[in-house]
């Protein structure tokens, strides 16, 4: 496929940031309730989370990554494959839901808001990065993933 115009390629970052910061807004928000109807403790939340990061971790190590162009026209540009799945992953869900749960929403939608501007900003020049900056943030994030595991399963 062609590379997308760089202002399609800006609008649609834009439109899956948006979107991604609404998801995680609204899961943090909902994250006391949510676990409580679902019987889940804080620290399951996290090993929940962790193991979450170290699957995406694994799958951004072994898989192509995804196309930064929209395969969506217009005002949905950043919805296919940007925002779902790219920025807003099950791992940053889960992350936001235990976050939330252990500091508060605001202090989780604070921590999670770089993750997602960064996304945002390399979404929007559309190029890949150099060949070992993909294996080397993948690697890093697995083991922010294992230390998120093993904070759950310290306080159990």
């Amino acid at each position: 496929t062609a590379p997308a115009e760089p202002h399609v390629r800006r609008s649609a970052a834009v439109i899956a940031a948006v979107i991604t910061a609404a998801g995680v807004a609204v899961t943090a928000t909902l994250s006391g309730p949510l676990l409580d109807a679902l019987s889940v403790t804080g620290s399951s939340s996290r090993i929940a989370a962790g193991v979450a990061i170290v699957l995406v971790s694994l799958r951004d190590l072994l898989v192509a990554p995804l196309s930064p162009n929209p395969s969506l026209p217009g005002a949905l540009a950043g919805l296919v494959p940007i925002a779902f799945p790219a920025m807003l992953t099950p791992a940053l869900v889960l992350l936001s839901v235990a976050a939330a749960h252990e500091r508060g929403v605001w202090v989780a939608l604070a921590a999670l808001a770089p993750s997602i501007v960064v996304a945002a900003a390399t979404i929007s020049i559309g190029r890949p990065g150099p060949d070992w900056a993909r294996p080397l943030l993948a690697v890093g994030a697995g083991g922010i993933g294992v230390l998120v595991v093993l904070d759950g399963v310290y306080a159990i």
